[in-house]
């Protein structure tokens, strides 16, 4: 059974269940269906980059990544793959090498060359955010509230690592949750290219 081929089975089982239970109606059926295989895929990225973090020592700052990252991407948009496999294969991909960057160049050294590349991609995030496919638009108003969360995240996130690297207790872990917005600010680069690459290719269609 494939990833998404697991993923569905899980879905239908919960959807069974509920409606079994009279907690959803068979109307509604689509609709949890999508939540549910979401919140799985979603699970699942998560439990394979903890995974990830406590076989390479960095569990806590792992950790500390996510709670950053998750809430920043959820507004800020940026690359989506096409399915659920190929996307749990970039995220992991990008953070270990976010891990090998940070730890062979950026830990303990070249703090305030981290800290400049930092505010380079806090100021690209806040000005591209949130970075949309065309068939997903959003609302002027949705537009502008999106790009107020992310700038609230990315503040929290800069000011929270800025104070941390100060104190030799926690300054590795701030370092990694400096790097969500360097991380956000990569994965609204690869949306673009993406995106341009789709609307090259539909011009030959």
């Amino acid at each position: 059974m494939g990833e998404r081929e697991m993923i569905e089975f899980l879905s239908q089982k919960m959807m069974y269940f509920l409606i079994e239970n009279n907690a959803i109606k068979k109307e509604e059926i689509e609709i949890y269906n999508y939540t549910f295989e979401t919140v799985i895929a979603f699970l699942i990225n998560i439990i394979f980059i903890l995974l990830i973090g406590w076989i390479m020592n960095r569990f806590i700052c792992t950790i500390l990544f996510l709670v950053f990252y998750c809430p920043i991407r959820q507004f800020s948009g940026g690359y989506h793959a096409e399915n659920y496999k190929s996307c749990l294969l970039t995220f992991v991909a990008i953070y270990i090498l976010n891990y090998v960057i940070l730890e062979n160049f950026f830990i303990n050294k070249n703090s305030i060359l981290f800290l400049l590349i930092t505010i380079i991609s806090f100021i690209r995030v806040y000005k591209k955010s949130p970075f949309e496919h065309r068939e997903h638009s959003l609302s002027m108003n949705q537009r502008k509230k999106y790009k107020q969360i992310v700038f609230l995240g990315l503040t929290l996130d800069l000011i929270i690592s800025i104070i941390g690297i100060h104190f030799k207790s926690i300054y590795v872990y701030s370092i990694y949750i400096l790097s969500v917005i360097n991380i956000i600010y990569l994965m609204i680069i690869l949306g673009s290219i993406k995106q341009k690459i789709t609307e090259k290719s539909q011009k030959f269609i």
